[in-house]
């Protein structure tokens, strides 16, 4: 038996490349916390916050691509991506899990 491989997936346009996401790591979802950490550190400055948010971002995107089977080649994401879509592949990527399908409402026992 093997687990991690019976998701559900995606597939992401990015350029010229498609990528299909099927398993976002653990790691991913802790890296997310840590931004939100670091957009709120009032003791950073701007220059070193967005540094740090930025190689956030980059390891997210190589997690859940080295994760899914691709290798990350950060000149090619360089040339053909800019910041806010990175993070929009991360959060897309972790979007695919939600469930959106309305639950019945519970009813109450008399």
């Amino acid at each position: 038996m093997r687990v991690g491989i019976n998701r559900k997936s995606i597939d992401i346009g990015v350029a010229d490349k498609t990528f299909t996401i099927g398993l976002v790591p653990i790691h991913v979802n802790t890296l997310v916390v840590e931004d939100a950490r670091v957009a709120e550190d009032k003791t950073l400055e701007f220059v070193d916050m967005a540094n740090k948010q930025v190689e956030i971002t980059y390891e997210c995107v190589s997690d859940i691509l080295e994760a899914n089977g691709y290798t990350f080649y950060k000149d090619w994401w360089e040339k053909n991506m800019d910041f806010q879509g990175m993070q929009e592949f991360v959060a897309s990527c972790l979007a695919k899990d939600i469930d959106t399908k309305k639950k019945a409402p519970v009813k109450e026992q008399a």
